[in-house]
């Protein structure tokens, strides 16, 4: 007999293909907090700084590592392609490229929050989502 967690997984599954995402169960312990990643925002993007989840307004990598432990299961969405560009090279993306990616962070942000809000009402209350990318909405200042 399958669990509820299983049946949960196949549901969310299903929801991430039909909006043309590829998910695959992982186990928290594996996702990887680093460093770097937050540096790479600092020094590497214009934009560091001016949205809500990216840093210095994301959480602390301990804070994060903290709420991970509480889990046990996740799962990873693999998003290929970028919309409206299906053959974009990396010298074709402009500098101010927020904007230009709007629809690709559109994407893979409400997907995320379609499946954490679908898990939540499925009896499943700790359920929470990572989106990637910037998010659209500066901070109100």
């Amino acid at each position: 007999m399958r669990s509820k967690l299983e049946e949960e997984i196949e549901r969310l599954s299903a929801l991430a293909r039909e909006r043309g995402a590829e998910a695959r169960r992982i186990a928290a312990r594996d996702v990887v907090v680093a460093e770097w990643v937050r540096f790479k925002c600092r020094f590497g993007c214009k934009g560091y700084g001016k949205h809500m989840s990216c840093p210095p307004y994301a959480p602390a990598l301990d804070e994060t590592r903290r709420l991970l432990a509480e889990y046990s299961t996740g799962i990873l969405l693999r998003f290929e392609g970028v919309p409206g560009h299906p053959d974009l090279k990396p010298d074709e993306i402009p500098l101010d490229f927020h904007p230009f990616f709007r629809d690709l962070i559109l994407w893979v942000n409400s997907t995320v929050h379609l499946l954490e809000k679908t898990a939540f009402y499925d009896v499943f209350p700790k359920a929470f989502g990572f989106g990637g990318y910037p998010c659209i909405y500066p901070p109100r200042g």
